[in-house]
């Protein structure tokens, strides 16, 4: 077995300061050996699903706004606020060095580390018959993880993927748990590629169903690779995969159904919730917090009369101040729980633009009003009709706001509709009277990376 830093980095790695390069094993530190072992580093919540790499984008996109009360309050002095406060307006430096563990980067590439930690580690255990299925799903769920990990980064500090930026820089693809190991960037599509390689290999080796919400299944493969394809553009691979991930299991939720005068009216944890595939969560940001920011209030006018998104998803103070309370977590955001997972909804909903965007017209209107159903007060719910494909589109594209509200989609999202005219945005954020403004394609899409992951790995940094 090689000697690197299995301590399984332990909970220490999410927590200290630094980069994980630095960390050391400790002796009372127990050295995975078994496959129960390293199911168990799979198995591990609070380090594989709790803290997922979205909050630049959730900052960085429209869906929250601050007052300039808000901005004002927020905390001055520190790498661990600054870095928020320079990404909320798009600034030209994001990170000014220092910065804690607990940011995108490095929640992702530890991510990573465990996943390849067991990949590795597995070399090492023979699979007989009568370990195969524990065998195969614990190495479906690594590779599982470092593709999703690896797909979350490259949304932020990767170029949307197409013809022309497919030989640009993506990410460093660490595949084997020696961190002192000199990695390049590999290209966009190599990125991609690898991410797809990863998924296609899981897809195989797990159980169709997850034992629990936070375990991987082949439910959830099939829905991450609908999404993956979704963002690359290609529409037939998105739409077989989303196909394929709801003939496995396609149940939604019935918002009629909910107690929408509790404060989250979700199953706490995703449990019980049918539309449930994989449950992790974005972590604890302080810009996030309902105190310094708040829900996008021109998107709220979106939702027409009768949607009990409205009031699952929202809440509102005295001061008519809203509140986001809709994760599918179940929990509260100051519990660091935005729901950032995998979910049936967001499948139709691929579903239905593929199927418009390949001119399967009714196929897209049958699975748009069969979710729209679901969240529309029974008596007032009226199936969304056109002839018009565009106009499909450009319904399934507002649908998707309203519900993967704050899911960590919308950055992504932003980001391949910028190629599309009819679709593609200018942000614009007025602090203090100065205007920020974010046009499409800018290069402020692509978030730096951290400098210390540049000094270390001597990349390329992102132009900005």
């Amino acid at each position: 077995m090689k000697k690197w830093f299995y301590l399984a980095a332990s909970v220490v790695i999410t927590s200290c300061g630094g980069s994980f390069l630095d960390i050391k094993p400790t002796l009372n530190q127990r050295v995975p050996s078994t496959i129960a072992d390293f199911m168990g580093l799979m198995d591990n919540r609070d380090m594989m699903n709790r803290f997922s790499s979205h909050a630049l984008g959730l900052i960085g996109s429209d869906e929250l706004y601050m007052s300039d009360v808000q901005y004002n309050a927020f905390p001055v002095g520190g790498t661990s606020y600054n870095y928020q406060k320079n990404a909320y307006t798009w600034n030209e430096i994001i990170y000014e060095g220092g910065e804690p563990m607990a940011i995108d980067w490095s929640r992702g590439y530890t991510h990573i580390l465990w996943a390849n930690m067991t990949l590795d580690g597995l070399e090492n255990i023979a699979m007989t018959n009568a370990n195969r299925r524990e065998w195969n799903n614990t190495k479906g769920m690594a590779l599982f993880h470092r593709a999703l990990n690896f797909y979350n980064l490259a949304q932020l500090h990767a170029p949307q993927y197409d013809n022309e930026s497919a030989s640009k820089p993506g990410l460093p693809l660490r595949l084997e748990p020696d961190v002192t190991a000199a990695v390049p960037r590999a290209t966009v599509a190599e990125t991609y590629d690898r991410i797809i390689k990863d998924l296609e290999a899981a897809l195989p080796l797990l159980d169709d169903f997850p034992a629990v919400v936070y375990r991987p299944s082949r439910w959830a493969v099939l829905a991450l690779l609908a999404r993956v394809h979704l963002q690359m553009g290609d529409y037939a691979a998105a739409n077989d995969y989303s196909t394929q991930c709801l003939q496995l299991r396609g149940e939604l939720l019935d918002f009629n159904s909910l107690d929408l005068t509790q404060y989250n009216p979700f199953p706490l944890n995703g449990e019980g919730n049918p539309e449930m595939i994989l449950n992790t969560t974005v972590g604890n940001d302080i810009v996030l917090l309902s105190s310094y920011c708040s829900p996008d209030t021109t998107l709220y006018e979106t939702y027409e009369q009768g949607d009990l998104r409205k009031i699952a998803f929202f809440k509102f103070n005295d001061q008519g101040i809203g509140e986001y309370t809709g994760s599918y977590d179940g929990g509260g955001f100051d519990q660091g729980r935005y729901f950032s997972g995998l979910a049936t909804d967001e499948v139709y909903l691929i579903k239905a633009e593929t199927d418009a965007r390949l001119d399967k017209l009714e196929d897209a209107l049958a699975t748009l009003n069969k979710l729209k159903q679901k969240r529309i007060v029974e008596e007032l719910f009226i199936p969304y009709k056109s002839a018009d494909r565009e106009q499909i589109i450009a319904e399934v594209l507002l649908e998707r706001r309203k519900e993967l509200f704050l899911r960590g989609t919308r950055w992504a999202d932003l980001k391949r509709l910028n190629r599309e005219e009819q679709h593609a945005k200018t942000l614009i954020r007025v602090i203090n009277g100065i205007v920020h403004s974010l046009l499409p394609n800018d290069n402020r899409y692509i978030w730096p990376l951290p400098l210390e992951a540049v000094s270390l790995g001597e990349y390329e940094q992102n132009p900005r």
